[in-house]
Parts: structure tokens; sequence; C-alpha cells
């Protein structure tokens, strides 16, 4: 799905080639380690010397396709829990967005007796202010697509 955006942002002309970057580390993150689906900025020096990109905005993205199964869903579902809203919580003065496609409704089922796309926002609520959560779904070949800002 990142390379997917990567194309789309090129093809519209969106933003210039050398400012995209999928896969990268960035300037500013809590854990120097962590890497970010799509990130927009300009490559810079970290203090230990390596490039990271000073990041303008950022997009994680999470699927739930057709072919997985729960349990594989469910990873992705703690993932975004667990790891991206944490890694994203932190930063501030940056866009910041969790993209998540829903081809089967996987978030519509419950977690701990709670509705999982509830659970995402509560999350997103209570530690990481500021993250837009994009919520896209197929539903009879048309998008429905909902975006919550907290």
């Amino acid at each position: 799905m990142s390379g997917f955006l990567y194309h789309l942002i090129i093809v519209r002309d969106l933003c210039p080639l050398n400012r995209i970057h999928l896969d990268t580390r960035i300037i500013g993150a809590q854990n120097n380690n962590d890497r970010f689906d799509l990130v927009i900025g300009d490559v810079q020096q970290r203090e230990d010397g390596r490039p990271a990109v000073l990041p303008e905005a950022i997009i994680e993205i999470k699927m739930f396709p057709q072919g997985f199964t729960n349990q594989e869903h469910h990873v992705h579902f703690e993932n975004i829990l667990n790891v991206d809203l944490k890694k994203l919580g932190p930063l501030q003065n940056i866009m910041r967005v969790e993209f998540i496609y829903d081809e089967v409704n996987y978030l519509g089922g419950q977690y701990n007796e709670e509705n999982r796309r509830d659970v995402i926002v509560e999350t997103r609520d209570h530690g990481a202010q500021g993250v837009y959560l994009v919520f896209a779904r197929r539903v009879n070949g048309n998008w429905r697509v909902s975006v919550s800002r907290g």
C-alpha cells in the first residue's frame, strides 16, 4: 500500500520525488531505529552522522485484506495500537496519519467487548493526540473513507 501511495504522489505531481521516502528513519523519533512507512521531507544528517529524513508528514499504513486469517488481522490490529500509534504519538508539529484499509470489515468486530475501530480511536486519543486516523473501506465497489482527528 505504501508503494501505491508513493506512486500516486509521483503521478499526481504532489511532491518532488527526492522528498518522498518509504520505510525510512526520521530525525526526532524516540527510537533512532524506528522506521516509518511513508515520509515526506528532506534528507539530513542525524547527530550520529547517519542520514535520516526531517519529516513534514508521516503516514503509517495498515491493511486488513481478503485472504488473511483472523490471527493475521489481529497482529495488524495490535501493531496499530502498540507500534504505530506509539511511534507517532510523541512527534509534534508534523502531519501524522495512520491510514487503515479494511477490506473485510475486521474493525467492525469486537476486541475485549468493544468495537475494534473505537479501540483504535480511544488509543489515539489517550496517547497519540493530533494523529489523523483515515479509515478506508470498499463497499460494493465504492470507496468509503472517514477521517478522525484527535
